[in-house]
């Protein structure tokens, strides 16, 4: 367990270390422009909601799977990918619902900016609040491999995602200038799921199923993780 642990924790350091080198990328590439200025204030609330799912969901998810494993393995894969779309279907309406207000959103965080800051702004963030869905699958089909005891699946994907979201703005900055940022923001998130996508499980028979007792335990946690957060969301306002 010690040298899972200790591979794992390798990964997330290579990933974070990526992730550091697509900032300095980005920084040279853009340099102090109005667009990266525009795209940070965008990109930070979604952002932010990405990190609160990965950093909650897991933990609510992998005690009710581990049991459910336990208990009733016979239907344990139909219970996960019924599961998955169900908070699948959910994720994609609250996306929805937050997209719908980016305008307001960014007209209460960047008030002191112009019209044309704030139109571009949310313009951008409402795009970028299609990771919702993208990211509550991906740490969905995490947690399958965590319960599994597949412990390096997850972080690789996350590391390969880190990859591929540098490769696709290095890419495609000469075209797209500061759309490829968007992209590489949300093709990180689908190249995870493709990475981590269980072939078995894709076949099972699924239905919509009560995710009631999974909210009421995760809202705890993620009013939490937005709490450690509120700096950033501060910091974004000012």
């Amino acid at each position: 367990m010690l040298k899972k642990s200790f591979v794992v924790t390798a990964i997330f350091v290579i990933s974070t270390f990526i992730q550091l080198v697509s900032q300095i990328v980005v920084t040279r590439i853009f340099g102090a422009s109005l667009e990266l200025d525009v795209f940070l204030a965008a990109v930070t609330i979604p952002s932010i909601v990405v990190t609160v799912i990965y950093g909650t969901l897991n933990n609510v998810l992998i005690p009710f799977l581990g049991e459910k494993q336990t208990k009733d393995p016979k239907t344990y894969e139909e219970y996960f990918v019924s599961l998955l779309f169900t908070l699948g279907i959910f994720s994609i309406i609250i996306s929805l619902a937050v997209a719908f207000f980016s305008i307001p959103l960014s007209n209460l965080l960047y008030s002191g900016r112009n019209d044309s800051f704030i139109q571009t702004t949310a313009h951008q963030m409402s795009i970028l609040f299609v990771s919702i869905p993208f990211a509550v699958i991906a740490t969905i089909l995490g947690a399958y491999y965590y319960v599994k005891k597949y412990f390096y699946r997850f972080p690789i994907a996350q590391l390969f995602g880190s990859i591929t979201n540098l490769i696709i703005i290095v890419t495609l900055y000469s075209v797209a200038g500061i759309w490829s940022l968007i992209t590489g923001f949300i093709i990180n998130l689908v190249f995870q799921i493709f990475f981590v996508l269980p072939k078995q499980a894709l076949f099972k028979h699924f239905k919509l199923i009560n995710i009631k007792i999974i909210l009421i335990a995760w809202i705890p946690l993620i009013i939490g993780q937005l709490l450690f957060c509120q700096r950033d969301i501060l910091f974004t306002s000012i």
